[in-house]
């Protein structure tokens, strides 16, 4: 049986239009999931986010989905102050790195984001490419 980077890497090698796809789709579901998962596990609702950064309800559940792509960095600033995150913002030449910054083989199927029990914390687990925590993020 054939996992899913296996997949990926064959399917990369007969289209290079869909890695490139591929890569855009992954970038920007990044950010919408990187605002979920930081939001969930300081306990905040999308409206208790919404109210500290001076937005609506419905701006902050448009910057969760993957769809979206009208991000300012404005705004971004202002929920990683909430979130006590630091906003990372680069350009780098494509000529000079090789390989995306993600790869196949860092890309998790969507069951790596899988509910954690409503006892522990009442939201999910992020791991794989997109979240993972530093000692910082766990109190350390």
């Amino acid at each position: 049986m054939t996992n899913f980077k296996d997949f990926l890497k064959e399917q990369f090698k007969e289209d290079k239009d869909l890695e490139k796809d591929f890569y855009k789709g992954l970038e920007k579901s990044r950010i919408a999931i990187e605002i979920a998962a930081f939001r969930e596990r300081e306990g905040l609702t999308q409206a208790e986010l919404a109210r500290s950064v001076g937005t609506s309800q419905s701006a902050i559940a448009r910057m969760e989905n993957a769809d979206y792509q009208n991000y300012s960095i404005r705004t971004l600033r202002k929920i990683a102050e909430v979130l006590d995150l630091e906003l990372l913002v680069s350009l780098r030449d494509k000529k000079l790195s090789a390989e995306p910054v993600l790869k196949p083989q860092n890309v998790y199927s969507i069951q790596d984001y899988r509910p954690k029990s409503r006892s522990a914390s009442g939201g999910y687990e992020f791991g794989g490419p997109f979240f993972k925590p530093s000692k910082k993020t766990m109190g350390a």
